[in-house]
């Protein structure tokens, strides 16, 4: 499968996985340059991946936007940079910020990070 076509597929996975509705975590918007994301914890972190046109080769940039900075949701957006390759890697991104911050917070993880890896065939995630 093609890169922007994989990326297409990833974005509306999460899309579907996490809508604007979610109690936890909530993809605002998704398009093949940048994601939009909202953590909800003890305030709402507006969580953003800049996605590089010869994605996945680069890996995308995660930042947390400015007026919301939090040490602790800073330092695990950071972790995002240094994840391993993945055939998927903002689905991989997206689970590990969303199991993190809820760690880091004390709430239960919500159970679509569970299944979030599982939603591309084998053929797809080799």
């Amino acid at each position: 499968m093609g890169s922007r076509s994989s990326l297409r597929r990833e974005l509306l996975i999460l899309e579907q996985t996490f809508p604007r509705g979610h109690a936890r975590f909530q993809v605002t918007s998704a398009n093949v340059d940048e994601l939009t994301s909202v953590f909800i914890g003890p305030q709402r972190f507006r969580i953003q991946c800049n996605v590089p046109v010869d994605y996945p080769t680069t890996k995308p940039y995660w930042f947390v936007d400015s007026d919301q900075s939090d040490a602790v949701v800073d330092s695990i957006v950071e972790e995002l940079g240094a994840l391993p390759d993945s055939p998927h890697p903002i689905l991989s991104a997206v689970k590990l910020l969303v199991c993190r911050l809820c760690e880091m917070f004390g709430y239960k993880e919500p159970n679509e990070c569970g299944t979030l890896l599982q939603q591309f065939p084998v053929s797809e995630t080799v």
